[in-house]
């Protein structure tokens, strides 16, 4: 491709930042969300088979990794806490549904349309005193969104998980570290109050009270 054809190129496709190559779009926010180099590529951006991974980028993507690691515990730890606090505990089945706050909604508003809402204890007026207190927004779900979407695209994540130190999910400073690594800059200060709504809900600890444990 000549100069002039990369050029012309490169106003029309939208550029992502490293290991990052999906753009999709929740609650109406355009987003890009984050992969892992082993993520499927198309044949134009696929390097040689006979040339191996840079050191530099596998040492690069290895930290981008880490990083998607702890980011994605974070969120499903936060709605795991959102779901205790809302759904009756019969309706909740870890790990197969309520899959995100998303899911919850939906539940809420279908049981509500089919007069059973009594079977959910009063958890739509939980879960607008929840997201009053917070100021939730979407902005908020597009963030966790993007984060799993990163953690469940780990090419090993047991590697990865081997790598972690055992406090480093509880810190209050890995995870908001581990959240501006594994967002998009628009979604920055949307991470922040995520990591300060975790710490109020004491799912994670300052330094000071990881060192007395």
């Amino acid at each position: 491709m000549s100069m002039s054809e990369s050029s012309s190129s490169e106003d029309e496709v939208s550029v992502s930042p490293p290991s990052y190559g999906v753009t999709f779009t929740i609650g109406g926010l355009p987003l890009s969300g984050s992969t892992s180099a082993g993520s499927p590529r198309s044949p134009s951006e696929a390097a040689p088979a006979s040339q191996p991974p840079e050191p530099e980028d596998d040492n690069r993507r290895r930290e981008q990794e880490k990083w998607a690691m702890l980011a994605g515990q974070a969120a499903y730890k936060l709605e795991a806490y959102v779901f205790r606090q809302v759904l009756p505990e019969e309706l909740i089945k870890p790990h197969i549904f309520p899959r995100n706050i998303t899911d919850m909604e939906a539940l809420i508003h279908k049981y509500g349309r089919s007069g059973e809402a009594v079977r959910l204890e009063n958890a739509k007026e939980k879960w607008k005193q929840l997201k009053n207190k917070w100021q939730w927004t979407k902005a908020h779900t597009a963030a966790l969104s993007v984060i799993k979407f990163a953690y469940l695209h780990i090419s090993n994540p047991l590697e990865v998980m081997m790598r972690l130190d055992r406090n480093d999910g509880e810190s209050l400073k890995e995870t908001r570290r581990a959240f501006r690594k594994s967002l998009p800059t628009e979604l920055y200060e949307a991470g922040d109050q995520i990591v300060e709504m975790m710490h109020e809900a004491n799912l994670l600890k300052d330094e000071s009270s990881i060192n007395e444990t």
